[in-house]
């Protein structure tokens, strides 16, 4: 199994990347969110990778960091959801906000992602949602049961530190949940909208 490949880019096609490394070019299947991220002649890129084996073809799928490689790992262990399904998924957000959309039960949001429907989410969330701690990210994990621990923040605050956890960057989480504000949503309304602005 090949863990990464690391080089150039050297083409940047649909759903695909190449990846020259000493001369070798790997063909890697990835999101639009990773497309989005490289650049033809771009160097020193890594990606991780999981490779695919079926009777009739062997396919490489990359992924920017190991979160979404592990996130991308447990999505494809849900029946009915194979490895160009969680790619799709993986490809509507950052992996930090589908795995807080999975761990609040947000079948909603899951849903809407194109070639997901209803009962997929549903398993997706049912399968999934003890599963999540074993993902190992760079950032602070969020306790949801503490989310409304301190009674002196406001909703507003409790929001921004939440999502900043997630790995989302607070300028960025601040101006989200301002523009999505609203006295009476709790601080899991609040978080939910401001998720789909900074996604």
């Amino acid at each position: 199994m090949i863990g990464f490949v690391s080089g150039s880019v050297d083409y940047v096609g649909n759903g695909y990347v190449v990846i020259d490394n000493n001369g070798i070019g790997y063909n890697i299947m990835v999101s639009p969110r990773t497309i989005s991220s490289l650049m033809t002649g771009e160097e020193n890129v890594k990606l991780y990778t999981y490779t695919s084996v079926k009777e009739d073809s062997i396919s490489l799928y990359g992924f920017i960091s190991r979160e979404e490689l592990e996130l991308f790992n447990l999505l494809i262990s849900v029946k009915g959801v194979g490895p160009k399904v969680a790619v799709n998924i993986l490809g509507s957000g950052s992996a930090s906000t589908l795995t807080y959309a999975i761990m609040t039960g947000d079948e909603k949001l899951l849903s809407s992602i194109p070639g997901i429907g209803k009962k997929t989410a549903q398993m997706i969330v049912l399968e999934l949602h003890g599963k999540l701690g074993k993902i190992s990210t760079t950032s602070t994990p969020v306790n949801i049961d503490d989310l409304n621990s301190d009674e002196n923040k406001s909703s507003k605050n409790e929001a921004v530190d939440a999502l900043t956890a997630l790995g989302f960057q607070r300028a960025q989480v601040t101006k989200a949940v301002d523009a999505v504000y609203e006295s009476s949503l709790t601080v899991e309304e609040l978080i939910k909208r401001a998720l789909k602005v900074v996604k």
